[in-house]
């Protein structure tokens, strides 16, 4: 009977050892074998995800969109602006996100491999800023309402109070022009 009882003891003994050994093989054969290959969108939106929400936070905007085009041709972020602005403070404001969202996209190493062209450039990435009042109004003419810097260059647009879609001035530049001003009003 002694000898019985021991048994049972040394087998549940080996019953605590056989999971933990099973366990501890388990999480090394794990750290030797490589990560398992993540979707090339899930990447490209947590890496809009991470530069919008850091953005936002950083000029005091809030980070609602993101976009892709084609297989990571063009990334984009979008916000809203619960503030006005000039048309040289948006200008530079979009040159400064887009340059860190460039950086940002260049920079991740696993996001690469699914870029069609690369490195990233102004040509590649997308910002749009959506001035608004905190109700959600957007601001009208004189006060810019709407903002973007995308493959073709920079917009700026005011509403007109009287009409319900379309803009009352629309302006265009290329990004050799947006650059140039903001280098100038550096000076």
């Amino acid at each position: 009977m002694k000898k019985l009882l021991l048994l049972l003891k040394r087998a549940s003994r080996a019953a605590y050892l056989v999971p933990l050994l099973f366990s501890m093989f388990c999480s090394s054969a794990q750290a030797s074998t490589p990560p398992l290959l993540r979707d090339p969108v899930e990447i490209a939106l947590d890496q809009i995800g991470e530069t919008g929400h850091r953005l936002g936070k950083t000029y005091e905007m809030i980070h609602f969109g993101e976009g892709m085009e084609k297989k990571f041709l063009r990334l984009q972020l979008s916000f809203r602006v619960k503030r006005k602005m000039s048309k040289n403070e948006a200008r530079e404001l979009l040159l400064v996100c887009a340059r860190e969202f460039i950086e940002d996209i260049n920079a991740n190493e696993q996001l690469r491999p699914y870029l069609l062209e690369y490195p990233f450039t102004l040509n590649n990435v997308g910002i749009e800023f959506y001035f608004q009042e905190e109700d959600g109004t957007p601001f009208f003419h004189p006060y810019l309402s709407h903002a973007s810097c995308n493959h073709l260059g920079l917009e700026f647009a005011t509403r007109d109070l009287l009409k319900k879609y379309g803009y009352k001035q629309f302006d265009e530049e290329t990004h050799e022009e947006a650059l140039a001003l903001v280098r100038g009003q550096r000076r």
